[in-house]
């Protein structure tokens, strides 16, 4: 229930400013400014990764022993569905940490980890929250987001090559 709540929370926060002239400020204001062309651009560059983020997180998830996977790989692509990622991402990055977390019990090639990207992968999830914002405060949170987006993704690609090759691949 709460899942559904929270999603249709920020669905409202996500179309408001498209209904709502007064409503067009923070990223979405920046992106109109920018005109179609660029928007477009920007939004499949943005997909595409997404696209390979999640691909990571799939292969570190296939990485790992079956007694310490705390999700499915499969889960991984609902960051994808519209409106739910917003709140599905920190589920998926509790899910990710907390796999990590076990498998470090199980082999020493993560010997040496501490928080097993908790900090950058909540960070970007909260950011992205934040970023629902309008003004600079949207603006601004969106940018950390982003930032802390790409330091998770980076240290689930040293986990994966910690890791080695995949164990197994889902179906």
């Amino acid at each position: 229930m709460f899942k559904l709540l929270a999603t249709f929370a920020v669905a409202v926060a996500m179309l408001y400013p498209l209904f709502s002239p007064h409503g067009r400020a923070g990223v979405l204001a920046s992106l109109t400014a920018l005109g179609v062309g660029w928007t477009v651009l920007i939004v499949l560059a943005f997909l595409a990764g997404i696209f390979f983020y999640c691909r990571a997180l799939v292969a570190c998830l296939e990485r790992v022993s079956p007694a310490a996977q705390a999700i499915p790989p499969r889960v991984v692509w609902l960051m994808f569905v519209p409106f739910y990622n917003i709140i599905e991402d920190f589920f998926i990055v509790h899910g990710v940490t907390r796999t990590l977390e076990a498998e470090s019990r199980l082999t020493a090639r993560l010997a040496g980890l501490r928080h097993f990207g908790a900090i950058s992968g909540y960070g970007w999830c909260a950011a992205q929250v934040l970023a629902l914002a309008p003004a600079t405060l949207g603006e601004v949170a969106g940018l950390v987001a982003l930032a802390l987006w790409l330091v998770h993704w980076r240290f689930i690609t040293m986990v994966n090559r910690r890791l080695g090759p995949p164990l197994r691949r889902y179906s």
